[in-house]
């Protein structure tokens, strides 16, 4: 009975950093778009409409469940997941937005500040193994995977994106379990 109570409060807990994660995101990303992006009219629908209306529809046409979709404003927009990554769910957000960029994050996990110093060496040589996949700590602590996927307005590719997801849920299998073993082993 104690093991059961004990596995519910561990996916409470579980349930409830995803939770922390989406909203951190989402302020994130009101943050930023309160300093670069201007406002849209309101006539036509923006970049990041169009973006987000060609990813619902190469979803839904392939077949890809488990997507919520995320107005942050009218320029910046999300779509809200999960990878299942050696055992671990972690939440995956593409952002599409008005610009030429588009982004895949994945949140990983959040260091405690005594294994910062640490992790961020290993964070850099990650970095310089892979250049174009990005790893940043965030100001909560957490560790943010971004692939940066540029396409000019006309050549956005929603199958590209969600074939570059697959790319990055790759490079976790093969990567995670070394950054989780260097956040936290015991010294």
């Amino acid at each position: 009975m104690m093991a059961k109570a004990k596995e519910t409060k561990i996916e409470e807990v579980k349930a409830e950093a995803a939770a922390e994660a989406v909203e951190a995101k989402a302020e994130e990303v009101k943050a930023e778009a309160a300093e670069k992006a201007p406002e849209a009219p309101k006539a036509e629908p923006t970049l990041a409409m169009k973006k987000l209306t060609a990813l619902k529809e190469y979803a839904d046409q392939a077949k890809i469940t488990g997507l919520q979709y995320l107005q942050i404003n009218e320029n910046n927009l999300l779509v809200n997941t999960r990878l299942l990554v050696k055992g671990q769910t972690l939440p995956l957000f593409i952002v599409v937005n008005n610009t030429v960029y588009s982004y895949i994050q994945a949140h990983l996990v959040t260091i405690p500040q005594e294994k910062l110093a640490e992790t961020l060496q290993f964070i850099n040589e990650l970095n310089n193994q892979f250049n174009m996949l990005k790893y940043t700590v965030n100001p909560q602590g957490n560790v943010v995977l971004t692939f940066s996927v540029p396409a000019a307005d006309d050549k956005f590719e929603p199958g590209l994106i969600f074939a570059l997801v697959d790319q990055v849920k790759g490079h976790l299998e093969e990567n995670y379990a070394a950054l989780m073993d260097k956040i936290w082993a015991k010294k």
